[in-house]
């Protein structure tokens, strides 16, 4: 779980910036004809559900350190609020996640064609630099997908072998696991749903 949670705030991290710095500006500019850098339609392409993916995981990220204190001290009432949580991330996800492909083909075409575009995009990566972001650009950042959410799986796996079958959580731990089974095939990586079909196959 520490893991979890550690994981939980990088990728909070990441996609908050993408949010603040890429979307919202880009947003704002495209307002007007003076301040133009992309249109409004191709900001909506790429970044339209970004905030509602933030919002969720802002969301997460306090029932995990909740979480986190309630195992320390061998409690397992954690495993309520954490399946009621990821059931509440698993729409924003499956929204968000199948147009992934989209988005990346809007960033690729943008740079290519537009010299405004790419200029703020480097910009941007310069000022997340001196920010101690480290030289992290657009394209890292819409990268941060739900990798995590295989490591999630192997974790609440582990603490599943390590549970009497007579738990009472253990219902809500299994509820946990196909919650993240189902955002990870929403992802369509490869490695994602051959991790997710394991799991399956493991809880049956």
């Amino acid at each position: 779980m520490p893991s979890v949670e550690s994981t939980e705030k990088t990728y909070l991290k990441r996609i908050n910036t993408l949010n603040q710095s890429y979307a919202i500006p880009l947003r704002q500019f495209s307002k007007s004809s003076s301040t133009r850098i992309i249109d409004k339609y191709e900001v909506t392409l790429m970044f339209g559900k970004i905030e509602y993916i933030v919002k969720a995981n802002q969301s997460l990220l306090p029932v995990l350190e909740t979480c986190l204190k309630s195992l320390i001290k061998g409690q397992n009432d954690w495993l309520d609020w954490l399946c009621e949580q990821l059931e509440k991330i698993q729409k924003p996800y499956c929204d968000y996640l199948p147009g992934y492909d989209l988005i990346k083909d809007t960033e690729q075409r943008l740079l290519k064609k537009s010299k405004g575009f790419r200029q703020f995009c480097e910009r941007t990566k310069e000022a997340m630099y001196n920010d101690r972001m480290g030289r992290v650009g657009l394209r890292e950042l819409l990268m941060e997908r739900a990798q995590r959410v295989t490591c999630y799986i192997l974790i609440f796996n582990q603490i599943l072998k390590k549970m009497s079958l007579g738990n009472p959580a253990r219902a809500n731990l299994l509820s946990c696991i196909s919650t993240c089974n189902w955002i990870a095939v929403c992802e369509l990586d490869p490695h994602l749903i051959k991790a997710a079909t394991m799991c399956v196959s493991f809880q049956r």
